[in-house]
């Protein structure tokens, strides 16, 4: 059964900065594994609570971009520049 998401527009302002910098984060750990999502946007960022905390979750992966194991990615300065 899947969980309920709960779009970003639906969400309090600390569970939408909750969910952003998840997304964040799993953009980066996806970026460093050479997956790119090619699709972030604000109906893409979603969440739901769990144990009192807030999940968020990034969405909607039918974009992405898998490069070869024998890429290396740029830094990850440009993303926390656009930030």
């Amino acid at each position: 059964m899947f969980k309920k998401y709960l779009p970003v527009m639906m969400l309090t302002e600390r569970e939408f900065l909750a969910a952003w910098w998840q997304m964040v984060k799993c953009r980066r750990a996806l970026w460093e594994r050479g997956v790119h999502h090619c699709n972030v946007s604000l109906s893409n960022i979603m969440g739901y609570h769990s144990h009192g905390q807030f999940i968020g979750v990034l969405n909607d992966y039918d974009l992405i971009v898998v490069l070869p194991s024998s890429y290396i990615p740029p830094t990850m300065n440009c993303i926390y520049a656009i930030l």
